[in-house]
């Protein structure tokens, strides 16, 4: 029993630090899984045929109610949490299929930052749909976009543009990807590609001609009110953002989607060759 727990211990502080709740969780379930056999030795006592040992049913019910309180209490201590992308809004740093890793405690005691790509609810939507977009705008920023580039306080932040090679691979990318898309069937397909930087990370956004007068590619001046945060999709024409939603209060963002480890579409969605260089990457 040492050996399993000293064991346990470790693999527990090695996935839990720095966080001191997933481990208080970890040694409170180490301590019962370890500790219940021992206890159930107490509780048994040997039959009189071959000196076996009958449990008595009362203890069987116990180890079932210690069971379900772990299963229930759990979800609330998991650090992290796999995703599955379903639509092409912010191809192309994720596309449909892509597994994702996200951490619920990222912002449980530091808040969103410009560039963050997050999990989060609308407030008009509930808790149930969820939404994965990246963070633009920051309580007192001022934001406009102006003939599809962003200002942020007055600072375009559009990079150069991306050299032709790469702009005809994203093309090639989205026509295999759209069919993946569960939405495709109102999919823009986009022309251009550019380079953003906010707050020093440069990412990829996928952009389509449209109407001046378009609120996607024309929006603004707005201030973020306190507490609230201003969300786009990186596939500037195919998301459904702050530019049509709103803002997202600090309450309503959920994870922080760090790390995209494998993409698997599903069957039947049609033909799609994996891009190995998408299995096992930080998500800028």
């Amino acid at each position: 029993y040492l050996i399993s727990m000293l064991i346990f211990l470790s693999i527990g502080l090695f996935v839990a630090i720095p966080d001191i709740r997933y481990l208080m969780f970890l040694l409170t379930f180490g301590i019962i899984l370890h500790i219940l056999p021992m206890i159930s030795i107490i509780f048994l006592k040997p039959s009189k045929e071959g000196q076996q040992l009958t449990q008595k049913p009362a203890f069987l019910f116990f180890y079932f109610v210690v069971f379900c309180l772990i299963l229930a209490t759990a979800p609330k201590y998991r650090r992290m949490e796999i995703y599955r992308i379903p639509s092409l809004s912010n191809f192309p740093n994720l596309i449909p299929g892509d597994q994702i890793i996200v951490d619920n405690w990222e912002y449980s005691e530091n808040t969103p930052t410009r560039g963050d790509v997050v999990v989060f609810t609308f407030p008009e939507d509930g808790v149930s749909k969820k939404y994965i977009k990246r963070v633009v705008g920051m309580p007192g920023d001022t934001l406009e976009i102006i003939d599809n580039h962003l200002y942020v306080n007055s600072v375009d932040t559009m990079k150069e543009a991306l050299k032709s090679d790469d702009i005809a691979r994203l093309k090639k990318l989205s026509d295999q990807a759209q069919s993946l898309d569960i939405n495709s069937s109102s999919y823009i397909e986009p022309t251009d590609f550019n380079e953003e930087s906010l707050e020093g990370k440069n990412y990829v956004i996928a952009l389509s001609l449209r109407d001046p007068q378009d609120v996607m590619s024309n929006y603004g001046p707005i201030k973020v009110p306190k507490g609230n945060y201003f969300v786009l999709g990186d596939n500037r024409l195919n998301s459904l953002d702050s530019r049509l939603k709103g803002m997202v209060p600090l309450k309503n963002i959920i994870a922080k989607a760090k790390y995209l480890f494998m993409n698997s579409p599903n069957q039947g969605e049609g033909t799609y060759s994996i891009d190995t260089q998408r299995i096992g990457k930080w998500i800028k």
